[in-house]
This record gives C-alpha cells, structure tokens and sequence, in this order.
C-alpha cells in the first residue's frame, strides 16, 4: 500500500525494507500522516487538563466566599478552556511533531549515537597503542574500564533522557510563549 512508501520519520535514511530511500513526497507525508492524531491527542488532554483545573480554581473560589479556606490572589486571567484546547492541539499537531522528528530522526542517530561509536572507535585505538607499554599499565587498565560496552550503554542512555527532558522543557517554553502571544494566557491588570 501506499502507506508503506512513507517512512515512520522524515529522516529516515530507508523505509523499512533497509534499501528503498524515501521520495521528497513521502518524507513530507511522514510529516503530515501523525498530524490528526497529534491534534487529537492535544485537544483531548488540554481540555482535560484545562477543565479540571477550571473546575478546580471554581471550587476554592467557592470555598474562599464562604470563608472555609483563607484568601488566595489570583493573578492571572481565567483561561478559555476550548480556545487552549484548539490552540494545544495545533501546537501539537505541528510544533512538537517538528521537535520529534528532528530529535528521533536527526539528533539521537546521527549526533548522539554516531557521536557516542567514534568515542568507542577512538577509546579501541587508543587502548590497543597502548596495550604493551608497561609503565602506562594503570592507564591501560583504565582505558579498558571506560572502554566496556556497558558503561558506554548507559551513558548514551543518560545523555538521549536529559536531552529528550530538554526537549520537553523547550517544548513547555514555547508553547506558553505561545499561548501569551496568542493572548490565552494574560495576568491580571
């Protein structure tokens, strides 16, 4: 099917027979097939979201008037629960499909696990130059520590999370830039 010509990412150097090379239109298509899905997702969770805190913020409103629970001030204006949705969804839909897309199919394959084997290339060549010098035996051995595959593993493993974390900060802090500029969420005054 047609379905099969489109690459799960963008970058995808093959689909997945591991030979055929994506056309400039299935790339693009691999960009926009997720985009429903993502929106969905976005408006789902936002009204979700947005609602319970809505109802919530209501309820301590409440709360506050009869006095059973100390004066809050609230500085910021009440958001528009289908607006936020509708604008999470596109935000969605576009923005961090973007940032996935470059993240799975440039920056974890190419920058990080490329980067991550010609360490491990180097840290070979260097460890085997190395082996039969016996005064440089201690540095040697700690070569061969820092060499094993597992150690290397999960340092890999620690740079993909804080750089996905990163990825979801950045995500965060344009999304509510967004939201501001598109005046959904606005202080008081």
């Amino acid at each position: 099917s047609w379905r099969d010509k489109v690459p799960n990412n963008a970058f995808q150097p093959t689909l997945l027979d591991g030979r055929t090379k994506p056309t400039l239109p299935s790339r693009l298509l691999a960009f926009l097939l997720p985009m429903p899905q993502l929106f969905r997702a976005g408006v789902i969770s936002s009204t979700i979201g947005y609602g319970l805190t809505y109802l919530l913020t209501a309820l301590r409103t409440i709360l506050m008037e009869r006095g059973i629970i100390p004066f809050y001030d609230v500085r910021t204006e009440p958001v528009s629960v289908p607006l936020a949705a509708i604008y999470t969804g596109v935000f969605m839909a576009v923005v961090s499909n973007v940032r996935y897309q470059i993240l799975q199919g440039v920056v974890e394959p190419y920058l990080i696990d490329g980067g991550f084997d010609k360490l491990e290339r180097g840290l070979d060549a260097l460890e085997s130059r190395l082996r039969g010098m016996r005064e440089l035996g201690m540095l040697s051995r700690l070569l061969r520590g820092l060499n094993g595959i597992e150690f290397w593993r999960k340092c890999k493993g620690v740079v993909i999370v804080l750089v996905r974390w990163g990825n979801g900060l950045l995500g965060s802090w344009i999304a509510i830039g967004g939201m501001r500029a598109c005046g959904l969420q606005k202080m008081k005054g």
